[in-house]
């Protein structure tokens, strides 16, 4: 989603994307991990002469033997969508995105949600699933803002 607020569609959505990346554990990360699982994970994280790298990819790995919502979407089952915009120098988050970005999105997260029989409870910002900017930013606040307008 370009700063004026045009959409590309740049992948069709009848194949698979590889957009999200390695995937944080839902369960370890909204603290709902049966015991087992929570073994598993810590066993994979704790792993001896393993880089943190190679821990996300088994930890990704592991998450992906569950279903969704179990899990965190990835890209066997989810849509990645992008807006374009930069990281703050100052405090290493993503910027909001502007008014017509937040248009474009209203529009076409309804149109996607409506498609596709999801809620909001599918929709998440990108930086809250998936290791890709350590503030954990990116999507936060176009998903933030696309919640309080569905509340209004």
């Amino acid at each position: 989603m370009s700063e004026t607020g045009k959409i590309f569609q740049t992948a069709s959505l009848h194949y698979q994307c590889w957009h999200v990346g390695k995937l944080y554990s839902k369960c370890r990360t909204v603290s709902s991990c049966e015991k087992k699982d929570s073994e598993v994970i810590e066993r994979l994280l704790h792993k001896k002469n393993t880089s943190w790298g190679d821990k996300f990819k088994l930890i990704t790995r592991h998450e992906l033997t569950k279903d969704y919502p179990t899990r965190f979407p990835h890209n066997i089952d989810s849509i990645g969508i992008e807006i374009v915009g930069l990281i703050s120098e100052e405090n290493e988050i993503y910027e909001t995105p502007n008014k017509l970005q937040l248009e474009s999105l209203f529009w076409l997260v309804d149109e996607l949600i409506s498609l596709y029989g999801l809620s909001i409870k599918d929709l998440y910002a990108h930086g809250k699933i998936a290791h890709k900017d350590p503030k954990k930013s990116e999507g936060a606040s176009a998903l933030k803002a696309y919640a309080i307008k569905k509340a209004s």
